[in-house]
């Protein structure tokens, strides 16, 4: 997780991290409440929405992908490298930590996988 997407830089028009599409310009302690990103990676917004990050291991033995409840979006990167040549086992793990919600977004993606290129 990249908190530093998100730090002020100095624009010709003044210093900020953002400008929306109606020209407004967000600084940093506009848009983030809190962040730690140490053991447990978690960014807090000022919308109260908050992204949080989960190692998974494929060292064998261990192979699971474990989150928290009452989620609205699950982004998996690098799927290919878990291990797991299918993707239902993934989305089965994963899927009932999603909000009971018909918005909710599950989103894969990845790069290429040995010489199949398993994804």
């Amino acid at each position: 997780m990249q908190e530093s997407l998100f730090r002020d830089r100095r624009h010709e028009d003044g210093e900020y991290a953002f400008r929306d599409t109606y020209g407004n310009k967000w600084t940093y302690k506009e848009i983030i409440r809190r962040s730690n990103l140490k053991t447990n990676p978690e960014i807090e917004f000022t919308n109260d929405a908050r992204a949080l990050a989960y190692a998974a291991s494929s060292s064998g033995k261990s192979m699971s992908l474990r989150g928290t409840d009452d989620i609205i979006s699950i982004f998996l990167s690098e799927a290919a490298h878990t291990g797991i040549t299918e993707d239902q086992p993934i989305m089965d793990a994963l899927i009932p930590n999603l909000a009971q919600r018909s918005d909710a977004d599950f989103i894969q993606e990845t790069t290429g996988n040995g010489d199949a290129n398993v994804s």
